[in-house]
């Protein structure tokens, strides 16, 4: 197949209208996606394929090799591509962008006491302590503790710690572009990273 063509759906570049415009005006094509063999609407339909989501080029030609499994992926994708022309969807990404991350820091944390809740007081037989003006309350598992703070542990109580954060981030912008288009190429730029950078870029790494 020649690379005039879309390695996935097998369209022409040079022939195919803008399957994503209602009425696409004279010259407007089938897009490619940045520099790769794929068109803008393959790249953006995959990433939402439940068979194919995540998988490497190589997978997706190796699956699609198999004509049902074509079959079925193209009513997909001109499903989507009609649902993109019928205003489905935001004709319009604003500041798409893909942006590489490094963090380097320091994390602190203070403990501050146990928190005796009324329950663990009066399984202790120290109940007396639990006197209003007395308790505190914080948030733990979704919702809010009252009990006493205090400076002894028994199983039960909860651990209660104030964080300090200091940390310098770098910013890097790899793609980014104002139209539904530049959404498929900030696609390819953050496909072209490898796998040892994308770790990198998303570890923050804390001295502690």
């Amino acid at each position: 197949m020649s690379s005039a063509c879309c390695k996935t759906c097998k369209r022409s570049f040079a022939d195919t209208p803008n399957p994503v415009v209602k009425n696409p005006k004279h010259g407007d094509m089938l897009k490619r996606s940045g520099t790769l063999a794929q068109c803008n609407p393959c790249v953006s339909y995959l990433k939402k394929h439940p068979n194919l989501q995540g998988k490497s080029r190589a997978e997706v030609a190796q699956f699609l090799s198999k004509p049902e499994n074509f079959e079925d992926y193209m009513a997909g994708l001109e499903e989507w591509e009609c649902n993109r022309r019928e205003g489905k969807r935001a004709a319009r990404v604003t500041s798409v962008s893909v942006e590489a991350e490094s963090r380097h820091g320091l994390s602190t944390r203070q403990l501050k006491g146990y928190l005796w809740t009324r329950d663990l007081l009066e399984k202790t037989d120290e109940s007396h302590l639990y006197k209003k003006g007395k308790t505190v309350t914080i948030p733990h598992m979704g919702k809010s503790v009252t009990g006493v703070l205090r400076d002894k542990f028994v199983m039960g109580a909860i651990e209660v710690f104030e964080d300090s954060n200091h940390s310098a981030v770098r910013k890097r912008v790899l793609a980014s572009g104002d139209d539904v288009n530049a959404e498929g190429e900030c696609d390819d730029h953050w496909a072209s990273l490898t796998e040892k950078a994308r770790r990198f870029y998303n570890t923050r790494l804390l001295l502690i």
